[in-house]
């Protein structure tokens, strides 16, 4: 831990968006190079994860803030927080689910969250549009743009298995990616009076 490299947050946020938009432009290349950087489990969660859930659960509470009349503090506060309670419960239960199946194939844990955070990418930053621009819910159709994505991660991570069950595990995570936190915020939703 003495040999941590410090950077600053801003440079932190200029590596997110780099990492961010190459996963988008050159998949391939960018999966490549997330494999071969061999970061911990703590490393990606606090590299890229947070600061995408962060950035949508401020554009959530600001977002809010503007699109409804009057201020309301604790309305807007209660909406944050269930977006990051989704995005962030969402991951770990792909994390969990997809850790129970693919350590039988001989995945690491920080390879799954690796493959799982990434896949996420693209869902953090269409929950940051829509909640700053509720407007643009045509939006939603570029998840299925994350199929490529997802698929370019598993073949990946997964070069030894059969083509078969990488398209399986890329259908497989990508809707888990992008239900498990849907579910979770239509479940907190029935149990939080909003």
């Amino acid at each position: 831990m003495a040999d941590e490299i410090k950077i600053s947050t801003s440079q932190l946020y200029k590596n997110l968006f780099v990492r961010f938009w190459r996963l988008l432009i050159q998949p391939a290349k960018e999966w490549a190079s997330i494999k071969s950087e061999d970061k911990s489990f703590n490393e990606v969660l606090s590299d890229f994860a947070l600061p995408l859930m962060g950035l949508s659960t401020v554009a959530t509470f600001v977002g809010f803030v503007i699109n409804h009349q009057g201020f309301n503090a604790e309305l807007s506060m209660k909406h944050a927080t269930l977006v990051f309670v989704s995005l962030f419960g969402g991951l770990y239960l792909v994390f969990f689910i997809m850790g129970l199946i693919l350590s039988i194939k001989g995945l690491r844990r920080r390879e799954v969250m690796a493959l799982a955070t990434y896949s996420s990418s693209l869902w953090y930053v269409v929950t940051f549009i829509i909640a700053v621009i509720p407007e643009l819910v045509g939006i939603y159709l570029i998840i299925f743009y994350s199929i490529y994505i997802i698929h370019i991660g598993v073949e990946q991570y997964m070069a030894q298995t059969n083509r078969g069950y990488q398209i399986f595990m890329t259908l497989l995570l990508f809707l888990l990616v992008h239900l498990t936190p849907f579910i979770i915020k239509f479940t907190l939703l029935k149990f939080i009076t909003l």
